[in-house]
């Protein structure tokens, strides 16, 4: 009997997640999404807002609590929602990822059948891995993380929460990488003979770069190479439980 999965969010190129999905003995019965509520998205029925599910009074979304598994699909590419002009995609991920955590809602992993990771390596939970893609041993691989096609994270390498990387590349062993960084595609992080690789919070590199040096945190990687700061980015402001205290906050 497959397990009920919902998920949070509307993304472009979802249909991947779906087959996913259903080839790892999970059923989808429904999106969560602010934007979409009594639509469909890919001839799956948006059954009520995220926002929802932080309402004690719902009993529909306590059911689902304590009946489904969860998977925040909403993508990172650190560009502006076309939902909403106002609000980053980060940002729309970085509440969505705290909803689900107040709510207490199980979250499942979405690991392609052709992905492998190994069984000596540690990954979280909400991954995403499709095709290709692989974690190998002693490698730890945080919540929220996302690892396109052929995409390869390194023995001992530790890669923090909510990092998405895009097709292809990836990292090399011992390679140390924190939280919200955005990974272009075909990105290669390696290590020098001399030492190793860190990355800091709140990244953002762009496509088709071998990095080989430590990258501040709060810092966008250009694909030609230069590191400007990333002002869009206030951790103050958009981390931690403390985003949503109550469910009154986040309707009003």
């Amino acid at each position: 009997m497959k397990k009920p999965l919902v998920l949070i969010g509307t993304r472009y190129n979802i249909l991947p997640l779906i087959e996913i999905a259903e080839a790892t003995n999970y059923q989808v019965i429904g999106i969560l999404d602010r934007f979409y509520v009594g639509q469909k998205y890919e001839g799956i029925d948006v059954i009520g807002s995220d926002l929802d599910l932080l309402d004690p009074t719902n009993q529909k979304m306590q059911d689902l609590i304590s009946t489904a598994e969860f998977f925040v699909c909403t993508y990172f590419p650190g560009y502006t929602n076309t939902d909403n002009p106002n609000e980053n995609t980060l940002f729309l991920r970085l509440q969505r990822i705290n909803i689900v955590k107040q709510a207490g809602c199980r979250l499942a992993n979405l690991i392609h059948p052709r992905a492998e990771i190994s069984k000596y390596a540690e990954v979280g939970n909400n991954i995403l891995a499709l095709l290709n893609a692989y974690v190998e041993p002693k490698a730890i691989v945080g919540n929220f993380c996302t690892l396109m096609q052929g995409v390869g994270i390194g023995h001992h390498s530790v890669i923090g929460e909510n990092c998405s990387f895009s097709g292809d590349g990836g990292v090399a062993g011992s390679v140390i990488m924190g939280k919200n960084v955005y990974v272009g595609v075909n990105v290669r992080i390696l290590n020098t003979m001399e030492k190793n690789v860190s990355i800091g919070d709140n990244v953002i590199i762009g496509p088709g770069l071998i990095v080989m040096k430590d990258i501040p945190p709060d810092t966008i990687v250009y694909p030609n190479g230069k590191m400007v700061p990333n002002r869009e980015f206030d951790p103050k402001k958009y981390e931690g439980n403390g985003i949503f205290p109550s469910y009154q906050r986040l309707t009003s």
